[in-house]
């Protein structure tokens, strides 16, 4: 496993990430299917390896978080 190209890449996902939600909310479906897609292809470009499911889980168990407080400060206001 080339964890040095592994790290480099998620740095670019998390890139693409924040370039995706310029243009769409965290709460859109247009979103999370981009992440669904994106988080997908990852894990196969590194053949799922157990460690990088471990990693993209992380950051989709993040920007739930950031989803679920958007919903709570949006039910409060």
């Amino acid at each position: 496993m080339d964890w040095s190209a592994f790290f480099k890449d998620m740095e670019l996902w998390m890139q693409a990430s924040n370039e995706v939600l310029k243009k769409y909310p965290i709460d859109s479906d247009k979103y999370w299917e981009w992440m669904v897609h994106s988080t997908g292809k990852f894990g196969n470009k590194y053949n799922n390896h157990p460690l990088v499911i471990g990693f993209l889980n992380t950051l989709i168990t993040f920007q739930e978080d950031v989803y679920k407080q958007l919903s709570q400060s949006k039910q409060m206001g």
